[in-house]
């Protein structure tokens, strides 16, 4: 069988390198870039955060098409993830669930897998972009050559490429294939006001997203306030669970308690204690002991307290309305930063153009794998899981491994 790749990412290398389990397989991956695997060189901070011991878990995952996610998930598996990488050389270790190379260095992964793929004889075209693809007599025309089937394969706009990057619209386009809005995920928000007093800022906190009333997800973790809105992992994670195809309607707030390891009522009896024992101490000195001092100022400001002002004058209402503001301060949403900031995606092809081997339903023979569809997930190795799941699932198929 003749087989065609576009795109030289994780889940195109996968695919091509299981494949070429079939002798009679002739494999040729086409990059726009100037050599394959750019993207895997930067990613978990060039560590390479390869896959997750909880990837079954589908929450951690988002798609438009759930319920169709949900069935790709019951086939997830992390430790013939692991088997598949350790097989072709590439030893993993884990950190806090993540699954990552022994050797530490996503330059070294990218390398091997480079190696990998000579080894088996996969023809590897660099610097070439698709962005066209004919349907002659059973088969595909692609470059001018003839092939039995075509992988898409395309990565998305986010990561080192940004706005540079077309994720093969023409191709999607003239195939006809329905997709969902793409936007930036894993990256920073944007928020409404001025943020420059707390710019700088890294504190523990549990941050939850609201539309309107609705509780939409939470997460915890360290967050980096900057002057003009919000990051850290939790803050990433959650821009991947934001609605879809946002608009007018939507009230999207970020709630955030900077102080979690503290219920609402121990707070309070901290201050309570504090007016008791320390009654002449300013409010800035108490709010001190709970919380990092710009931030502490920032809440007192918000709370229309002077910082000076002695613990025993302020009124036991205002200092609950305090602790609220610690505990549930809200961050009005403006906007995400932009893809460059990103680290993967969110939105593409929907699910409901392939079928359970990731085959279109409408072109026999053309398969979608990778950033390419609506599927993107959280930080920690949920994405390249994907990316080799979908990639190793498909180049299966080609085999005739399933």
């Amino acid at each position: 069988m003749k087989i065609c790749i576009i795109g030289g990412g994780m889940a195109g290398i996968i695919c091509a390198i299981t494949a070429a389990a079939s002798p009679e397989n002739k494999i040729t991956i086409y990059e726009r870039q100037s050599s394959i695997g750019k993207k895997i060189a930067v990613t978990g901070n060039g560590k390479c955060n390869l896959s997750n011991r909880n990837v079954r878990d589908v929450s951690r995952f988002s798609s438009f098409d759930t319920d169709i996610l949900k069935s790709f998930a019951s086939d997830f598996d992390n430790d013939s993830c692991q088997a598949f990488y350790e097989s072709i050389g590439i030893h993993t270790t884990y950190s806090r669930g993540g699954m990552y190379p022994l050797c530490g260095h996503a330059g070294s992964v990218v390398t091997m897998l480079g190696n990998r793929l000579g080894e088996l004889g996969v023809r590897v075209v660099t610097d070439i972009y698709i962005d066209d693809i004919k349907e002659s007599a059973g088969s595909y025309i692609v470059n001018n050559e003839k092939y039995d089937a075509v992988v898409l394969a395309f990565g998305g706009k986010a990561g080192i490429y940004g706005e540079n990057s077309s994720c093969g619209i023409e191709i999607i386009k003239g195939l006809e294939l329905t997709g969902v809005r793409p936007s930036p995920a894993l990256t920073g928000i944007i928020c409404k006001g001025d943020m420059k007093a707390i710019s700088g800022v890294r504190t523990h906190a549990v941050v939850s997203l609201y539309d309107g009333d609705t509780h939409i997800y939470s997460d915890e973790g360290e967050l980096q306030l900057a002057d003009n809105g919000l990051s850290g992992i939790p803050i990433f994670n959650l821009t991947n669970h934001l609605p879809y195809n946002m608009g007018p309607d939507n009230d999207i707030k970020i709630h955030v308690d900077f102080a979690p390891e503290i219920i609402k009522e121990k707070l309070l009896e901290i201050f309570s204690e504090s007016k008791k024992s320390y009654p002449d101490r300013s409010m800035s000195m108490v709010m001190l002991g709970i919380l990092n001092g710009k931030l502490a100022g920032y809440i007192l400001k918000t709370a229309g307290i002077e910082g000076e002002k002695a613990i025993k004058n302020v009124d036991d209402k205002v200092i609950n309305n305090l602790v609220g503001l610690i505990k549930n301060h809200v961050f009005i949403y403006d906007s995400l930063r932009n893809y460059k900031n990103a680290q993967v995606m969110r939105g593409g092809v929907r699910l409901t153009e392939i079928n359970g081997n990731y085959e279109s339903k409408n072109y026999p023979g053309i398969f979608m794998i990778g950033e390419m569809l609506d599927v993107s997930g959280e930080c920690g190795g949920y994405n390249l899981y994907f990316a080799y799941h979908s990639g190793r699932s498909v180049g299966q198929v080609l085999a005739g491994m399933k």
